[in-house]
């Protein structure tokens, strides 16, 4: 039999006092003062700014839902069947916005029209001048993408566009990428535009608003409702 001479020691649970009052506390005291490189672009939670600006939707209950409105350096997806009113919710956003901002309309399927714009803004008394809605119209998914390329590197820091609507998001990958073969390849590319697009919305503090489809699957005689993804 081999005997055990080491001292008995109770156990017992641990106790925050007995830390802060060890001899071990001033050690590890100057060991958490000094501040790893790695985290040199890291900053505090309490120091992250919750005063996100929102811009109204000039609808009062959506704006309630969205605790506001449209957040910026964000991008909301506006989603719903053909003729459900996307296209004249982003008139409407374009037409309440203040008038010391500017918005940018990237419009896809042709279906901009500024008269209407005019219309919701007589009708809500809104001083918005189209002068602040910068349109264009593109029909390919390479013009989508360069009209990225074009905001991010020529948009000055001391920009006023304040809102970016894209009406709508799907209609050229969808076109340009309807064979089953290219889905891949059209679900890669959209993956890159969207991630472009929030670097824009982040880096530049600006509401992203983009449209996009719902539409029926007759599969196996079901219909169902389908959300194009993005």
């Amino acid at each position: 039999m081999i005997a055990d001479n080491s001292e008995p020691h109770n156990e017992r649970n641990f106790d925050e006092k007995d830390f802060e009052s060890s001899s071990n506390a001033s050690i590890i005291s100057t060991v958490s003062n000094q501040k790893p490189e790695i985290l040199d672009d890291f900053k505090p939670a309490s120091e992250i700014d919750s005063n996100t600006e929102r811009l109204s939707t000039g609808a009062t209950s959506l704006d309630k839902i969205l605790k506001g409105g449209l957040e910026t350096s964000t991008i909301t997806q506006i989603v719903g069947q053909p003729g459900s009113g996307k296209t004249q919710l982003c008139f409407t956003l374009c037409a309440v916005l203040p008038s010391r901002f500017k918005c940018m309309f990237i419009d896809t399927e042709g279906t901009f029209r500024p008269e209407r714009i005019q219309e919701i803004s007589r009708t809500r008394e809104t001083d918005n001048s189209l002068q602040n809605i910068l349109v264009k119209k593109v029909s390919t998914t390479f013009e989508l993408e360069n009209c990225l390329e074009i905001i991010d590197n020529k948009l000055q820091p001391d920009h006023l566009i304040k809102l970016i609507i894209i009406d709508s998001i799907m209609n050229l990958h969808r076109v340009e990428y309807s064979a089953p073969a290219k889905l891949s390849q059209r679900q890669q590319r959209l993956n890159t535009f969207m991630f472009k697009l929030r670097h824009i919305a982040q880096s530049k503090s600006i509401a992203v608003a983009v449209t996009n489809q719902v539409y029926s699957n007759y599969a196996l005689g079901q219909r169902e409702k389908l959300l194009e993804d993005i």
